[in-house]
Formats: structure tokens, sequence, C-alpha cells
């Protein structure tokens, strides 16, 4: 009898410990989305609907900077369907040349949920710049490099890109000073191709 009422007590605090580890993503996720205010800068086509607010898996670092099988959280977290893919284009207009985007990118701990991705345009022009996919690439690679090397935290990242990408592109690639991140419209025109 006292065996039983042992395996009850320990299946109970382990239920309980999985709750309090669920209460604690879901409180954490409240949290990371009401810090965003997405106010932008720049002319409403120039970002994702509404139906793509951004989501993000992790917040980690170790899940970001550690090997799965050899190869980086990004490569072994991609994993977008065809179907998915066509949804996205169903909510966008994907006439032209677009890239099914991850709002958040893997590479800072975003999902591939469709909550998440959109049809970002190869080209789109906003005061004489081009303003599309290759451009917001750009702004993924230096920001994977800020959080794997510490200087900021996935969720800082992530909420900036939400809050307003352009923005975040202003503050982290065209203003920093003395880098070798690509800020040339040529540069950005060729890797998009």
């Amino acid at each position: 009898m006292n065996k039983k009422r042992i395996i009850i007590s320990i299946t109970i605090l382990l239920a309980f410990i999985v709750f309090l580890s669920y209460k604690s993503y879901y409180d954490q996720r409240k949290l990371f989305l009401s810090q965003i205010s997405p106010h932008h800068i720049a002319p409403e086509y120039l970002y994702p609907s509404q139906s793509t607010k951004g989501d993000y898996d992790t917040q980690s670092i170790d899940d970001l900077t550690k090997l799965y099988n050899g190869v980086t959280y990004s490569q072994a977290h991609r994993n977008v369907s065809n179907s998915k893919k066509e949804q996205v284009c169903k909510l966008y207009d994907c006439t032209d040349t677009v890239e099914i985007d991850h709002f958040i990118p893997l590479s800072i701990g975003g999902s591939n949920d469709i909550e998440n991705l959109w049809a970002q345009p190869k080209v789109s022009i906003w005061n004489g710049t081009n303003w599309g996919f290759g451009r917001k690439d750009a702004l993924e690679s230096v920001l994977a490099i800020q959080v794997k090397s510490g200087k900021i935290k996935p969720e800082d990242a992530q909420r900036c890109i939400v809050n307003d990408w352009i923005l975040c592109y202003q503050k982290y690639v065209q203003n920093t000073v003395g880098s070798s991140v690509i800020d040339n419209d040529d540069e950005i025109q060729q890797r998009s191709q």
C-alpha cells in the first residue's frame, strides 16, 4: 500500500512540475507579446500583414549556439512544407518574385508556424532604396552574429524585428561603424539573385 501511495505522490508531483514548466513557457510568451508595439517608420507595404505577427520557438542562447547532428539551429529546424508556403501565398499576393520568409528568423529562434511566415518581395522600393528580402537577409545575418556572440539577447533581437524591421536594420546594420556588414545596394541585390 505504501508503494502505491509513493507512486501516486510522485506522479502528482511530476504532473505539477510539467504544469509549472508549461505555465512558465506561456507566461514568458505572453510577456514577450505584450512588449511588442509595432509603430512603423515606413509605408505598410514593407511589412507583413496583421496575420503575420511573428512567433518564436526558443529564446535560449544555448539552443541557438549548439549543433544538432552537426548542423546549426537554423538548418536543423528549417521545415516549411509546400502546403504551408501555399497558405502564405493565399495571405499575400505572390505574383511578384517573393521569398517565403521567417519574420523572426530561425537563426535567432523564430518558428516555422504560419504566424511567423510572410511573402517578402525581392523588390520593394521606399525613398529610393530597395527594402526587399535581400536587405532583411542582411539584417538577419547581423542579428544572428550579435545574438550568438552574446551582444544581444535573443528576445531583444526578436522584439526589434517584430516592432519595426526597417528601424532595426537602421540600428544594427546601417549605423554599425567599422562593420563588415553588407549595406551596399549592389551587393544586397547580388545576394538576393
